[in-house]
């Protein structure tokens, strides 16, 4: 394990450290599915961290990769520019919007050789898209207090929204879009408001559909950043999907759920079994796929050391079978406790996971920079 520098925002409440760590692919704690042999392929390799994107109606990757900074003080200087970019299913890919000089800077950084080049990225920058049936897509970045829409190479700012963690199609060319919880005070820090789910409809009209309960509890990763008045995670893994019946499925990662809001806005929990649900989707058929994000323990000398890799499981029944475990290249992060005691997670772990028409799985891998297809 080799140790790097990491710079980082006075407004942080826990230290990050930053560590070089190289994982092999183990197996899954249970066997796959019988009557189904799941296989993996790299589509393509060598990208920047990639997250949040879609699959279009012709099976591609519709995918954000994040900028390549320099090493000035405040890394500032973009050296390779952040893209939205469609990925086909041979590995081709091209551009469909570039942010030019837009860092996505906030509060820290890594450095570590990305896509050939050695450089600083944004650490805790997350960002969404989502499609509309024109093709024009919905994106939202967590630092910035709105959601915005790429037209023909333009972003027009549509909806004012503060801290958007994940966003998803609601079904009706509209989204549902979901904010970080909101703390105050001083350490610990009290709970002012829960995650709110809005749904913007295909005219960009704003509503909250649904707000989790005031009592509610949320685990996070790496500290707060923001002011007393309103403190925000660093780091929080959520995610979102709507299945055929309008039920709108919500993964917190770090929490180790994944809940079920149906149409009658009833809150339930359908999955508490899995570690760190970090990107969930579901098939043709509503079968649910989870991505299970890495697992750590910590050693006498301080030392983090894997104890499960990134996984795809999928749900029959609440019946959980594993069907890929991967290769991660870990650079850089803060590991903070799970619910379980002596389980740490790392901060990074945002990957996307989609699946087309024919039941193929798209894997977005943002600490090896890849696309993986399991089918």
């Amino acid at each position: 394990m080799t140790l790097k520098t990491i710079k980082f925002c006075n407004m942080r409440t826990l230290f990050l450290l930053c560590f070089l760590l190289l994982i092999t692919s183990t197996a899954c704690k249970k066997e796959d599915d019988s009557s189904h042999t799941y296989t993996s392929q790299v589509i393509l390799n060598n990208l920047p961290p990639i997250m949040g994107g879609y699959l279009d109606s012709d099976g591609s990757l519709i995918t954000f990769s994040l900028p390549l900074l320099g090493d000035d003080e405040l890394h500032s200087n973009v050296v390779l520019s952040a893209k939205i970019q469609k990925i086909d299913q041979s590995g081709s890919k091209s551009v469909i919007f570039d942010f030019g000089e837009r860092n996505f800077s906030s509060s820290s950084w890594i450095y570590d050789t990305f896509a050939g080049n050695s450089a600083w990225i944004p650490d805790d920058a997350r960002v969404n898209l989502v499609s509309k049936s024109d093709g024009d897509i919905y994106f939202s970045y967590n630092h910035e207090s709105k959601i915005s829409l790429i037209h023909n190479n333009s972003i027009t700012d549509l909806n004012s929204i503060e801290q958007v963690v994940s966003m998803t199609s609601n079904g009706n060319d509209g989204i549902f879009a979901i904010t970080a919880p909101c703390y105050m005070g001083d350490f610990p820090y009290k709970l002012k408001s829960p995650p709110i789910i809005y749904e913007i409809d295909s005219q960009n009209n704003e509503s909250i559909y649904f707000t989790f309960p005031e009592n509610s509890f949320f685990n996070i990763n790496c500290g707060y950043g923001g002011f007393a008045s309103a403190l925000y995670p660093i780091d929080i893994l959520i995610d979102m999907v709507v299945d055929s019946n309008n039920n709108l499925l919500v993964s917190f990662g770090y929490d180790n759920v994944i809940y079920k809001i149906d149409q009658s806005k009833e809150l339930t929990t359908i999955v508490d079994n899995i570690h760190c649900p970090a990107s969930i989707t579901v098939d043709n058929s509503d079968k649910l796929f989870v991505i299970s994000a890495p697992e750590f323990a910590q050693d006498d000398q301080g030392h983090f050391n894997l104890t499960k890799p990134v996984e795809v499981w999928t749900f029959n029944n609440s019946d959980p079978t594993c069907i890929f475990s991967g290769e991660t290249r870990i650079a850089g992060g803060c590991f903070t406790d799970a619910m379980i005691n002596g389980v740490f997670n790392i901060n990074r772990a945002n990957y996307n996971i989609s699946i087309n028409s024919l039941n193929e799985i798209i894997l977005e891998d943002p600490l090896l920079g890849q696309v993986v297809r399991i089918r």
